[in-house]
């Protein structure tokens, strides 16, 4: 290495040494092949060159560790600070509280922040006991009811009086929108990586409020100190998606005729038309099905004129409401686009010999069809809610429904059939085993 060190002095003082020796040397102790030797340009500079060129590396090495250390504490921090606010949670649930009586409704308000744009990811029911027939979580305005922990929201369910203030849902004269809705002891419903539910600064919902639907109370009566703390857990960021999501909820009023089981059951139709409020196209990703005891199976199906002149069936959502009552995730989006119709069927059984009408109580049926859905950067819909009254059939509105939708509305295959039977089952012995005291 010395005898290198001395030459380079030597080619730095002796200008006539050998050009070519010179870059073949250069070429050796710099490691520099010929297809690189376009880095090093001209080697043969003077002494004030190449102590400029020395200089010039040395303030690198000073320089670039303090660049790093800015980038660090700076830049780090911010992605720390965004890391902390994918993960931050707003719980929104009663604290000890008895219900009362068989269908109470009871709502719970939670102020957001103004400053804050919060964009929902998550959403994780809290029911530890199974008190909860059902949770509904909703954007508000205002709440149905200020200045009170809980309040009454049962518009549909006034047979029972209760000791707490009734009230709307949310105040204002605003029907608020749903955001999430869980039944069945249902689990955690994570959105996908890029879209999210906005609500707080820049929406017009700066509350969000739960309603909680206590079908049975049966263990609280038994067991007066008996509390519950159900609600919902939502996972938020405050950057913003690259979707905005909603839920279109599509809902039946009607009744359900005695004496329609086996080969005779009863259905109830749900048809959505094109509207003017439905402008922006919708991409369908998850689907929530509901009903009470009687409901068999809910399906939906998006129908589309073709411009071949065909009318084509896509299915969007089929489950039995007897299964988990939470958001199943389709495999792929499915579009819809504003000209398209969507409509919903829901399959009843009714042994009995009296008539079962759509209602709030256990004793009545629901048949709802909720789908989540996000836009293509446009805005979410101004009216999320499709309502058909009364017995309603498809039959009314399209000349032809195919022979394969008509079967696969109305009839579960065996091992749907299978499924719905185990997880009753189950639900049954979790049921038992709660009303001995035991845990599963």
């Amino acid at each position: 290495m010395t005898v290198l060190i001395s030459t380079t002095e030597a080619c730095f003082n002796q200008r006539q040494c050998d050009d070519t020796m010179s870059r073949a040397w250069w070429r050796l102790a710099l490691n520099i092949t010929p297809s690189r030797i376009s880095l090093v340009r001209e080697l043969d500079r003077t002494p004030t060159e190449w102590s400029a060129v020395l200089a010039l590396a040395a303030a690198a090495v000073l320089i670039i560790p303090w660049i790093m250390l800015y980038v660090y504490l700076v830049l780090g921090a911010s992605w720390s600070i965004a890391s902390l606010a994918a993960d931050s949670t707003i719980d929104v649930n009663i604290e000890a509280f008895t219900p009362e009586h068989n269908d109470q409704y009871v709502c719970v308000a939670k102020k957001l922040d103004e400053d804050v744009s919060y964009y929902l990811t998550k959403f994780s029911p809290v029911d530890n006991n199974g008190a909860a027939h059902h949770i509904l979580l909703y954007g508000c305005p205002e709440p149905g009811k200020k200045d009170q922990p809980y309040w009454g929201c049962g518009e549909m369910s006034s047979d029972h009086k209760s000791s707490i203030p009734d009230g709307p849902i949310c105040g204002g004269g605003s029907s608020g929108s749903i955001l999430f809705a869980e039944a069945m002891h249902a689990g955690d419903t994570n959105l996908p990586e890029d879209v999210s539910f906005q609500v707080g600064k820049g929406t017009e919902f700066k509350y969000l409020v739960i309603q909680i639907h206590y079908g049975n109370v049966d263990k609280f009566v038994q067991n007066p100190q008996l509390t519950d703390d159900s609600g919902i857990r939502s996972t938020y960021q405050t950057s913003r998606t690259k979707y905005l999501g909603a839920i279109y909820l599509m809902v039946s009023g009607g009744a359900i005729p005695p004496n329609r089981f086996k080969e005779d059951r009863e259905s109830l139709d749900i048809v959505c038309d094109p509207t003017e409020e439905r402008a922006e196209q919708m991409m369908v990703f998850a689907f929530r099905t509901h009903a009470h005891a009687q409901g068999e199976l809910i399906t939906g199906y998006r129908v589309r004129d073709e411009r071949s002149g065909q009318v084509s069936w896509t299915p969007i959502a089929r489950k039995s409401p007897q299964l988990e009552q939470t958001f199943y995730p389709l495999s792929r989006p499915i579009e819809i686009d504003p000209s398209d119709t969507i409509i919903a069927r829901c399959l009843f059984n009714n042994p009995t010999g009296e008539t079962i009408q759509i209602g709030a109580t256990m004793k009545d049926e629901m048949c709802n069809l909720y789908l989540m859905y996000y836009t293509l950067g446009g805005p979410t819909l101004g009216n999320n809610v499709c309502f058909t009254r009364g017995r309603y059939h498809w039959e009314q509105v399209f000349e032809q429904v195919p022979p394969e939708v008509e079967h696969e509305s109305t009839t579960l295959s065996y091992p749907e059939q299978f499924e719905v039977a185990m997880h009753l089952q189950e639900k049954q012995q979790m049921m038992k085993a709660a009303a001995d005291g035991h845990d599963m």
